[in-house]
């Protein structure tokens, strides 16, 4: 039985992976809680630390960037939680995209102090304008914006991204902007894995039932080498052509 090694490391590996399902299964069962939070806090991160920081120089940066524009595009979403679309006010994008503001949140207003640069000399603080008409603060990114329909994209753009009479300028839940997405991606993705929920469950059970019948087959397979009789090496002299050959 020259592929019975092979057959058994075979076998301990499907043993191994479903019992590693199985385990995985018990352990998200037990520390949900856990791991929601662990998730929000990983996306939040890169939000933060990661989202369209120096995406010129750092590859990763670029890749982490671009995912997030497609699942924001796709799921309809904005950062992490419902309504939390400040939290791009604290990451790097922010301050590059905006070099010269710097965003403090006070209640559901939000006020922004402007460098003097872009204005008479003085710092002012405001909940609604901006302190030069010619510099349009962008408080989300374009991604978090719904479709345009029939709008301008500029205008449509600078509404989502900069409106300044209500979101994304003024923070709460009472203001409204029908430009930009308040859902959360968090919430988002579980909605999507909730709707889909029974072609992921079937595929899981399915997945496990081939995975089990593979197992069983192996099993059955090795077994049957095992009880298969082993043949000898035949000598030279045991061949029939061998012994006319010798008797010549």
């Amino acid at each position: 039985m020259k592929n019975g090694p092979i057959l058994s490391i075979y076998i301990v590996c499907l043993i191994l992976i479903f019992l590693l399902m199985f385990a995985a299964g018990i352990v998200a069962a037990l520390f949900q809680g856990q791991l929601e939070s662990t998730t929000k806090t990983n996306m939040q991160s890169a939000i933060k630390n990661n989202y369209g920081n120096n995406i010129a120089s750092s590859s990763e940066n670029k890749r982490i960037t671009e995912s997030w524009d497609f699942f924001q595009n796709r799921l309809q979403c904005c950062a992490v939680e419902d309504y939390g679309y400040t939290l791009y006010r604290q990451s790097h994008w922010f301050s590059q995209t905006n070099p010269n503001v710097r965003i403090q949140v006070t209640g559901v207003q939000s006020v922004y102090n402007q460098n003097p640069s872009y204005n008479t000399g003085t710092n002012y603080n405001t909940n609604y304008g901006y302190h030069n008409p010619d510099h349009v603060v962008q408080f989300i990114p374009e991604s978090c914006c719904k479709n345009q329909g029939t709008f301008k994209t500029g205008d449509w753009k600078r509404f989502c991204q900069s409106n300044k009479f209500g979101p994304p300028a003024i923070v709460g839940q009472r203001h409204n902007n029908y430009a930009m997405n308040f859902k959360g991606c968090y919430t988002a993705a579980k909605e999507f894995v909730k709707d889909s929920g029974a072609i992921i469950i079937a595929l899981g059970f399915l997945f496990a039932a081939l995975l089990v019948l593979a197992l069983v087959l192996s099993i059955a397979f090795w077994l049957l080498l095992r009880k298969t009789p082993r043949h000898h090496p035949v000598a030279r002299n045991d061949y029939p052509v061998a012994k006319e050959m010798q008797n010549l």
